[in-house]
């Protein structure tokens, strides 16, 4: 006899989530908890450095354009769960792979953002603002990294799931993009204070 709990899309009577939804929350939760740490870090550093905060030189255009790609695909994201839920897996493949690519992109724009301020000798051995800089930024690149994997996996194996449990494929797909709409409110933190702040 397994132990195993069997996987079911049908809410449980004490929760009121099917297991899916419940991971999904309590691992959001977790991540909450972690960004929130680190953004926790940059204000008592910042505030309590009034006057004596390294300058710094962040390309604003740049990441205000990383930040539209990140807003463009949370946009694609929403769309390919609408259109599962509308029983169009073509548009659903369709609408996740613009997301996964404008992910995809944004990572490389970070990369070629690190290497630019690398290259001008603004390291984490500078001051407390690179540090940060480049811990926030990698964490949350680590993440996104994660969730592109997962968008692509879904492109791949998304027919045969939905060929044979179109109700799990939905539920994939919606836990999927709960997670990327939190990484891009996430950067949309990060963007305020790294760049703007």
């Amino acid at each position: 006899m397994s132990n195993v709990s069997p996987y079911s899309d049908r809410p449980h009577p004490v929760t009121g989530m099917s297991t899916g939804r419940l991971a999904i929350c309590l691992f959001l939760g977790s991540e909450v908890m972690l960004f929130g740490a680190l953004v926790s870090t940059y204000l008592m550093l910042r505030l309590g450095a009034p006057g004596y905060w390294p300058y710094r030189v962040l390309s604003i255009p740049i990441g205000s354009w990383n930040t539209g790609l990140l807003l463009s695909s949370s946009f694609f994201m929403f769309k390919a769960v609408g259109a599962l839920k509308n029983q169009s897996l073509a548009s659903y493949r369709k609408y996740l792979g613009w997301a996964t690519g404008l992910g995809g992109i944004f990572l490389g724009v970070k990369a070629g953002e690190w290497l630019l301020t690398a290259t001008a000798h603004l390291t984490p051995a500078v001051n407390n603002f690179y540090a940060l800089y480049y811990l926030m930024t990698g964490v949350f690149a680590l993440h996104l990294i994660a969730a592109v994997a997962t968008n692509a996996y879904f492109l791949v194996t998304s027919p045969a799931l939905w060929e044979n449990r179109p109700a799990l494929l939905t539920e994939r797909a919606e836990n999927t993009g709960l997670f990327w709409h939190f990484l891009t409110l996430v950067w949309l933190v990060l963007f305020a204070l790294l760049y703007l702040y």
